[in-house]
C-alpha cells in the first residue's frame, strides 16, 4: 500500500494538474474520479511518468 506522505504527494499533483479531478485517500490507496474517462487516462499516463519522482510503485485499478 501506498504511504501516507506519499498518498497527500499524489492528491496534491492531481490537484495541481488536473482541477476538475477529485482524489481520496482511501487506507492505503488514493481513489481518482472524473466526469470524463480521457482525463481518467490521462490521469493514469501523468502518474505513471511520476512514479520515479514519487520513488514508489503504482497500480491502478479500473472498477467502472
Amino acid at each position: 500500500g501506498l504511504k501516507q506522505e506519499i498518498a497527500k504527494k499524489i492528491t496534491a499533483l492531481l490537484r495541481d494538474k488536473f482541477p476538475k479531478s477529485k482524489g481520496q485517500i482511501m487506507g492505503e490507496s488514493v481513489r481518482v474520479s472524473s466526469k470524463s474517462k480521457d482525463e481518467l487516462q490521462e490521469i493514469i499516463n501523468f502518474l505513471r511518468s511520476q512514479e520515479e519522482s514519487l520513488d514508489t510503485a503504482l497500480q491502478f485499478n479500473n472498477y467502472r
